[in-house]
């Protein structure tokens, strides 16, 4: 038990969007001959040796590893070999990051990773030779063909008379078949790491009930799968296995039609057990989501809040309507892609005058409505219908959600040229009609990135302006990627107005291009 706390700290960057396998502080124990090793993506192992000065790094020089990422570039070496780059966190001016990966002349795989694009993404398997800063390189590498695949075996070849024929090969050890609720149930009674380290780094198929199922929030065209497991000791957080699926995963058809309560199978790469969760990588889709969902027919109406509060202070009840149809009308207080990456919430107020913090019904919303929902502001009327879901300590959950509106979107656009001159014409006209740091106003703010430029908490979007102060948004680094100078850009975001100095006008926000489709009227 205590080697998995020391990985609590890894296992914080997972979301319920599902995020990649971090390798276990106490790695399997060694097959035969081979090195343990465990899976990790390239963001991953950047971000965890930019942590303690380097201290963490040094301690994983000679592990072997099967990291993913993204190709950054591929180029030849002076020995007649390619090296292969792949992305990871934003390098910054004082620290390298990425993954850099040497195949010396002869490699069986030179031709492959020659022939690689970038943006492409892939599996290397390899020894960790270094680590710089972030950036780290691998030796002895093998490039896989596919994710969770080892390299391809070439068959035997025709039988020739008389020939020797080569020893059968060993028949594979039987994939461990169980349900979410068994597994989790020994997990939670074993008091030692024996039963983690027999399951870590190997495949296993299990069936269990869909607790969420969303577009991923850590890669663009990724889906985040979790499932449920047995009770823990709070009763508002149960056992629960994450996996991700990725943007050219075969299964992305059918996990759009998984709605909450679903029972499916799926095989994945036992990884990190910490607390009340456990990651599966390389994850697939064995059975569930051959039909789409029924349809939603409301078997009540109700305002948002009085809804929230009643099954808050009524558990039964609200078990009891697990799985409903509800309609709900309210207002939102969040829809983003960064803290809602899987819809919205609806504004439910305190449970007590004197509470600190108010509750909410959060709302997994359909695929093809997320790009709208993300559009809305905090204060938008509309109306929400969906499944009832896992209600906690300080929210009920709706799933599967379509979302109309009460009224229209009341956020102006306007470019950051008009921004600049409002404010340099009449800082106070403008602050009434934009907002300023004592009256927060959302606005949609379009123009053309000047500069991106990484900083110590994130990458600062700069947008042109003819002259005066400047706009500058501070944005993570996923939401900057891609852009360039002189590239389109658009932000939904608060005017917080002028700077102090009155140099910039303050933009907090977020990246967001215009929804394809329109969030219909509520009749």
């Amino acid at each position: 038990m205590n080697s998995r706390l020391i990985c609590f700290a890894a296992l914080v960057a997972l979301t319920a969007a599902g995020a990649a396998q971090e390798p276990p502080a106490k790695p399997p124990p060694p097959a035969k001959a081979e090195k343990s090793s465990f899976s990790a993506s390239v963001l991953t192992l950047n971000t965890m040796f930019q942590k303690d000065g380097g201290a963490l790094g040094k301690k994983y020089v000679g592990k072997v590893v099967t990291v993913s990422g993204k190709v950054k570039a591929v180029t030849a070496a002076p020995d007649g070999g390619q090296t292969l780059a792949l992305s990871g966190l934003p390098p910054t001016p004082t620290e390298p990051a990425g993954c850099t990966v040497p195949f010396p002349a002869g490699h069986p795989s030179l031709a492959a990773v020659k022939g690689l694009a970038a943006g492409a993404v892939v599996q290397v398997k390899g020894e960790i030779d270094s680590v710089t800063g972030a950036a780290f390189t691998l030796k002895n590498p093998v490039l896989l063909p596919a994710a969770g695949a080892g390299p391809v075996a070439k068959g035997p070849g025709p039988k020739r008379p008389g020939a020797k024929q080569p020893d059968p090969q060993p028949k594979a050890a039987p994939v461990p078949t169980m349900t979410t609720v068994d597994l989790s149930t020994q997990l939670r009674d074993d008091k030692t790491d024996k039963l983690w380290l027999t399951y870590a780094g190997k495949e296993v198929e299990l069936t269990g009930e869909v607790e969420y199922s969303g577009r991923s929030a850590t890669e663009k065209g990724g889906w985040a799968l979790g499932l449920l497991g047995c009770e823990s000791r709070d009763p508002e957080l149960p056992y629960s296995f994450r996996m991700h699926f990725r943007p050219d995963s075969p299964d992305l058809a059918r996990l759009r039609n998984l709605s909450v309560g679903d029972r499916v199978t799926v095989r994945g790469e036992f990884g990190l057990s910490v607390g009340v969760i456990t990651t599966l990588s390389g994850a697939r889709l064995v059975s569930g989501g051959e039909k789409p969902p029924a349809p939603l027919t409301p078997v009540r109406t109700a305002d948002a809040e009085a809804f929230v509060k009643e099954l808050l202070a009524d558990r039964p009840a609200a078990d009891k309507l697990r799985g409903q149809v509800v309609a709900l009308t309210g207002v939102v207080s969040g829809a983003d892609p960064k803290y809602y990456a899987h819809g919205l919430s609806l504004r439910a107020g305190k449970l007590k005058p004197a509470d600190l913090f108010e509750v909410s019904a959060a709302c997994v919303v359909v695929d093809d409505q997320l790009d709208a929902v993300w559009q809305l502001p905090p204060g938008q009327k509309v109306r929400v219908v969906g499944r009832v879901g896992r209600s906690e300590k300080d929210r009920v959950r709706l799933v599967g959600c379509r979302v109309e509106l009460q009224e229209p979107n009341p956020m102006p656009t306007v470019t950051a040229a008009e921004l600049v001159a409002a404010f340099q014409a009449d800082p106070k006209a403008a602050a009434a009609k934009y907002g300023d740091a004592y009256a927060e106003k959302w606005l949609f703010v379009t123009g053309e990135v000047a500069a991106v430029t990484p900083k110590k908490f994130g990458v600062a979007i700069a947008v042109k302006v003819p002259a005066g102060p400047k706009v500058e948004l501070l944005v993570d680094g996923s939401q900057a990627d891609g852009l360039k100078a002189g590239a389109a850009v658009r932000f939904k975001a608060v005017c917080q107005g002028l700077t102090d100095d009155k140099t910039a006008v303050r933009l907090r926000g977020d990246v967001l291009p215009e929804a394809k489709t329109a969030l219909p009227m509520a009749k």
